[in-house]
């Protein structure tokens, strides 16, 4: 009996098939046949051709023209950011994780450990009087009442910190949970850029990272021109901690400053496009690669950028947002 090889068209793997096959299949093009047999395929919906072609182009601008390359490899790449490429195998049990519809209908999922409750929703500001309370806390509690990571620096730390006479100087904070100890965590780590809680955030990522591949952590920039951001000082400890983690912080850099979306600033993809652009190259392609933000609310940056580090043909791209806006 003879046989002919057939190549599944997402993700180019070859599959040895018997021409008694391919003759009951006859009516059936190869390529099809290759895509029901592969493993590749799953419920992702695939950009066409047309979609990939537009996003070359709209993309193209950002890349070393010597670099440029026919992209036929953009849908399985699409594909693989729905899926665990560079984290322990329980992790779907330890992180909540949401699938985000990306411009198309192409999809994406969204690893996250904490929600973010706004400030905009509150009456109190977490970089207020919530976060002179904790300092204030912070100086004077007795550590042998608590375990060794104390106070709001945990995610989980309520059930200890209610026993505490100090409970009390949190009045102000109607309806207290766990999602406002988390969202001062990310505020006063990436966005005040404090050293300890930073170490705490790099720690809790670094847990559940598969040890054994060689990931390129990547981050999304701030609106600000060459501004360094609390998730390049994430970025630097969590690299120092393995040698298979390549600090690709400097990959992805604004060119041009945007007014701030919480200051009115308007977000689309095509502003993210021409105000980046992307650097270092080697370092991303055919690399297992982690985009990190702080925190997502409408995913627009995601989204771009996303696209960005798509065009620069990683092995897998996979991301991670510390705070998912709680709607």
């Amino acid at each position: 009996m003879s046989y002919v090889k057939i190549t599944c068209p997402l993700c180019y793997q070859n599959w040895t098939v018997s021409k008694y096959f391919l003759d009951n299949n006859k009516n059936v093009r190869k390529t099809e046949l290759a895509k029901q047999l592969c493993t590749c395929v799953n419920k992702t919906k695939y950009p066409t051709i047309s979609q990939t072609r537009s996003y070359s182009k709209r993309l193209d601008r950002i890349i070393d023209t010597s670099k440029k390359k026919a992209d036929y490899s953009a849908p399985y790449l699409w594909s693989t950011m729905i899926k665990n490429n560079i984290f322990v195998k329980n992790v779907d049990e330890m992180l909540s994780n949401k699938t985000f519809t990306k411009q198309n209908g192409v999809q994406c999922k969204i690893f996250s450990p904490y929600n973010y409750i706004p400030q905009n929703r509150l009456p109190f500001s977490y970089m207020g009087k919530f976060h002179e309370t904790v300092q204030e806390i912070e100086k004077n509690v007795d550590k042998t009442k608590l375990n060794k990571k104390y106070i709001l620096l945990k995610h989980k730390c309520q059930k200890d910190f209610r026993n505490l006479n100090e409970w009390n100087k949190f009045n102000f904070v109607p309806d207290y949970c766990n999602d406002h100890d988390s969202s001062y965590t990310i505020l006063r780590a990436l966005k005040e850029r404090d050293a300890w809680y930073l170490e705490f955030l790099a720690d809790r990522l670094f847990s559940i990272l598969d040890k054994k591949k060689e990931i390129t952590l990547c981050r999304i920039p701030s609106s600000d021109k060459d501004k360094i951001s609390g998730c390049d000082d994430l970025i630097e400890k969590l690299s120092s901690k393995s040698p298979l983690l390549t600090d690709g912080s400097k990959c992805i850099q604004r060119i041009k400053t945007i007014p701030k979306a919480h200051k009115g600033g308007i977000r689309n993809f095509d502003q993210h496009i021409k105000t980046s652009k992307i650097n270092n190259l080697n370092l991303i392609e055919n690399k297992n690669v982690l985009l990190i933000d702080d925190i997502k609310t409408s995913g627009t940056s995601l989204d771009a950028f996303t696209h960005i580090l798509l065009k620069a043909k990683p092995k897998t791209l996979t991301t991670f947002v510390f705070g998912i806006t709680v709607k």
